[in-house]
């Protein structure tokens, strides 16, 4: 578990500088004057850019070695991040932020090369403990990124702080972590992984750009359209060639298709509803007649408690398998997550009880996303389990983008008489379709099944408990 110990800390600065940057939006377009509608560019981008690094480094990565091209987007994303600390303009902001994106790669490639290195227990233990350090860095980078803005003179002294932080933990990947063993003995297939990049960008982009361009105008559904082709394509393209990029005919099979479609559901509800949840708890309860009041400055506090949550359910997520069986925790954690939505969307008045919300929730969603994973790479063979920890990655973030846009439709559309401010019951309606997606997520898992015993990773497949 050594190997785990010494890349906690990149799991950790990867989630502050995740949570800071979120924090810190609003102050860039005022650094740098520009408007709402060009502020959009600096996360569009980053997960446009990530369509393309999480992909290609996952895929290189179980060619060539995970380590090896860990080195990569851990290098990518500290160039990326001192680009941005140091940024004369606008334009450099933005292509620090497409480097920067590298960082959404360092977890897929980080749980390959667990998966590699342990013992399957040991692998499954491990990947939570990972998920469960990003997951309380995002939330320390809300804090973080309030307290360095009272404490430092200007935005750019801020930034700086990151961008050290990232430098140091280079040190990891180059120094400190052993390779991997397996290797995938298949060249890369440009043509289908080209095209996979080429779909989840002009999906991303469709989905990001689509409130400011509008939903019917052409260049949205241009992108639809041609995301709908460029998917069919690869489809095709990675049924008929011998060494694919990734193995349609597997990932198609019910239980591990699943998988993936959960991964999507689970993406939706956590990553979807975030800036539901965060515009909620600043709302002024005086003045609305809903909301916690939450100041800007405390909104990093108050979310942490969600975070610790998520890393107590990751953290327990191994053994409490152990004793019930992995399949009845992920269905559970699903479960218990769905539950957290549910809660909220009804008892979210006060404090107190907004607060039993997020941390039900969250330890249900630390959990579940520290077991999708695990359960997908057991079902992975040796060569494939970096691009699929990477779509499974890419999965969460297209299906949180695609439920952001759905969220925002009905937080815009459900308004108070005579304003253009969503109604309380707006809120509800987003809180109730997460705990459904959770629940549907939930239900697609008992698909998944065991781990077969004939399988080509068979041999790195951790056993089912007979209660299971």
């Amino acid at each position: 578990m050594k190997v785990v110990g010494l890349l906690v800390g990149v799991e950790l600065v990867s989630g502050i500088v995740q949570g800071m940057m979120a924090t810190l939006t609003p102050a860039l377009g005022a650094h740098y004057d520009v408007s709402a509608s060009a502020l959009t560019w600096v996360n569009t981008l980053f997960y446009v850019s990530a369509a393309i690094w999480v992909p290609l480094l996952g895929r290189l990565g179980d060619i060539h070695g995970h380590r090896r091209l860990l080195r990569v987007a851990a290098t990518l994303f500290a160039v990326g991040t001192v680009a941005v600390a140091m940024a004369p303009g606008f334009g450099t902001l933005l292509a620090g932020r497409v480097l920067q994106a590298g960082l959404l790669a360092l977890l897929p490639l980080e749980m390959a090369l667990v998966r590699d290195r342990l013992e399957p227990a040991q692998a499954r233990a491990g990947i939570g403990i990972l998920i469960g350090a990003l997951t309380t860095g995002v939330s320390l980078g809300l804090v973080v990124a309030s307290e360095l803005s009272r404490a430092l003179d200007g935005l750019t002294q801020v930034l700086w702080v990151p961008a050290v932080a990232t430098v140091l933990v280079l040190a990891v990947p180059f120094f400190f972590v052993p390779e991997s063993t397996r290797r995938a003995k298949a060249g890369i297939d440009w043509a289908g992984t080209a095209a996979l990049c080429l779909f989840l960008i002009a999906l991303l982009l469709g989905v990001g750009r689509g409130p400011a361009w509008g939903w019917g105008s052409a260049r949205t559904i241009g992108l639809f359209v041609l995301a709908a082709a460029l998917l069919a394509f690869f489809v095709k393209h990675e049924r008929g060639t011998p060494e694919p990029a990734v193995d349609v005919r597997r990932l198609g099979q019910p239980r591990m298709l699943v998988l993936f479609l959960a991964a999507a559901l689970i993406g939706a509800a956590s990553f979807g509803s975030q800036t539901a949840l965060i515009t909620f708890v600043a709302s002024p309860p005086k003045q609305l007649g809903y909301g916690l009041g939450i100041s800007t400055d405390q909104l990093g506090w108050y979310m942490l408690p969600t975070g610790i949550a998520a890393l107590v359910g990751a953290a327990l997520m191994n053994r409490v398998g152990r004793t019930v069986g992995h399949r009845a925790t992920l269905f559970g954690s699903l479960a218990v997550t769905a539950a957290g939505f549910a809660v909220l969307a009804v008892w979210h008045d006060t404090r107190p009880e907004y607060l039993i919300g997020t941390i039900v929730m969250g330890v249900g969603n630390g959990a579940a996303i520290a077991a999708l994973p695990a359960a997908i790479l057991e079902r992975s063979t040796d060569t494939e389990s970096g691009i699929n920890a990477g779509l499974y990655n890419t999965l969460r973030t297209v299906g949180g983008s695609i439920a952001g846009a759905i969220f925002a439709a009905v937080l815009s559309s459900m308004v108070l008489t005579g304003s253009a401010v969503p109604s309380e019951s707006a809120y509800v309606v987003v809180l109730w379709l997460c705990a459904a997606a959770c629940l549907l997520a939930a239900c697609l898992t008992l698909v998944a099944g065991r781990t077969p015993a004939g399988e080509p990773a068979a041999s790195r497949a951790l056993p089912e408990p007979a209660t299971a």
